[in-house]
This record gives structure tokens, C-alpha cells and sequence, in this order.
């Protein structure tokens, strides 16, 4: 949404920096199936070293805006609209990314499905990237502005809008950001959802018979977390 921002997608030079250290680690070339791909900013990065890919999403406008850049482009990649719990996924994969917290709006229920389909589509000796919620992130989602009008083109709307957001809290670490806008031509809610998480909460998804849970304190490689609030794995 905005390059130095990381409301919709982490600012880019993060993203490359990510990108480098995955292909540092996993290889120079391979197969790697992006869940919640976006518009394809990491899948293009993965391909414009070497990598070919397929992204899978929901949101079809994103979908439809990666499919039109890759045809300029010409790179070794795809692109299919829909729920990656119920889509088919390809197989075998060398590499499967669910990054920037996806993991952590799952339901419990929706995860088994997850790793159920993981098992199916990685290689022997694939791996699973992910990053998560920490309860410090979670805890930093509870501070939120009161309401607040935009009389011009904005974040949440094109047209001028009262925003109204609230905070709830739920059992388990969990919580929701609601956004009431209110437009001319209605209201619209959105919802966004985290769930502060850690290893041995992982682990109840990823067993140590079947997984090897690797922490990583940023998926860029750095020693240190980038930003507080996130564990990579």
C-alpha cells in the first residue's frame, strides 16, 4: 500500500533483505509456493533470483495485479485465486512461505488444515517458513486512535469517511482490531485479527517427531529481531 510503510506489506528493502537470506539458506534455485502471496512482491524477488514459484490468495484484485505484471515480465511464475485451505496445492515443493503473521489468524482448527496440506506438498526435506505474533506485539494492537474523519482520499477509503475503531479482547492471546468506516454510500467493517504465539504453542501444530522448529530472531537473517514483537521459524 505504501513503500515505507508496513500497514499492508513490510517496506521493500525489507523484503529484499528477506528474500537474499532465504536464497542464501535454501539454495539458488528451486520451487517455492507463497501462501498468501499479496500482489507478489516476495515471489517476484524469489524469481528474479533464480527461483520459480506459485502464489496463491484470496484477494483477486491482488491475484489479477500479479498476473498482469508477470506476463510483462516473463518470469518463471504463477498465480491462483482462492483460499489456500482449499485450493489444491503443487507438489513437491522445496520451499512453502506464510509470512507477516498469516499463521496467527488462523483458527486452531484452520492450522490443522495448514499442516495437514504441508505434509502433502513439501519434499522430503523441504522446509516451511513462517513468522508470528509475540504477546509484546499483541499487547503494542491494544493502544489504538479514537475516531477520526478523512475528507479526503485515504487509508481505508477514496472518498471522504469517519473511521470508528475499537479493540477486543478474547481469551488465548487473542484480539481484534475493528474498523467501522462510514462512507456516503455505507458503512464497512473490517476486522483485523492477532494472536500473540510462541514455540511451544508451535509445537502443538508442528510436533518434534514429524518437524524441526529452527527460531530465527528475523527472517532477513540478522542476528537480532529487526522489529520487537515478531519470531520467525
Amino acid at each position: 500500500l505504501e513503500p515505507h510503510e508496513d500497514d499492508g506489506s513490510k517496506p521493500f528493502d525489507q523484503i529484499q533483505a528477506e528474500v537474499e537470506h532465504w536464497v542464501r539458506t535454501f539454495g539458488g534455485t528451486g520451487r517455492v509456493l507463497d501462501l498468501g502471496c499479496g500482489p507478489g512482491i516476495y515471489l517476484r524477488e524469489m524469481a528474479l533470483r533464480g527461483w520459480k514459484g506459485i502464489g496463491l490468495d484470496f484477494n483477486q484484485s491482488a491475484i489479477l495485479y500479479a498476473q498482469d505484471l508477470n506476463r510483462d515480465e516473463g518470469l518463471s511464475l504463477e498465480y491462483r485465486w482462492g483460499d489456500f485451505l482449499t485450493l489444491d496445492w503443487p507438489k513437491p515443493m522445496d520451499l512453502i512461505t506464510l509470512v507477516y503473521g498469516t499463521f496467527g489468524v488462523l483458527s486452531p482448527l484452520q492450522r490443522k488444515t495448514l499442516v495437514k496440506k504441508l505434509r502433502s506438498a513439501l519434499r522430503i526435506g523441504g522446509h516451511f517458513l513462517l513468522d508470528i505474533f509475540t504477546e509484546d506485539y499483541v499487547s503494542q494492537q491494544r493502544s489504538i486512535s479514537s475516531w477520526f474523519t478523512q475528507e479526503q482520499d485515504g487509508f481505508w477509503s477514496p472518498e471522504p469517511h469517519l473511521v470508528l475503531p475499537k479493540v477486543y479482547e478474547y481469551p488465548q492471546g487473542l484480539l481484534c482490531r475493528r474498523y467501522l468506516v462510514l462512507t456516503s454510500r455505507g458503512i464497512q467493517s473490517y476486522n483485523l485479527w492477532y494472536q500473540a504465539l510462541n514455540q511451544e504453542k508451535l509445537e502443538e501444530f508442528f510436533p518434534s517427531v514429524d518437524w524441526e522448529l529452527t527460531p530465527w530472531p528475523d527472517l532477513s537473517g540478522l542476528p537480532e529481531r529487526r522489529k520487537p514483537g515478531w519470531e520467525a521459524y
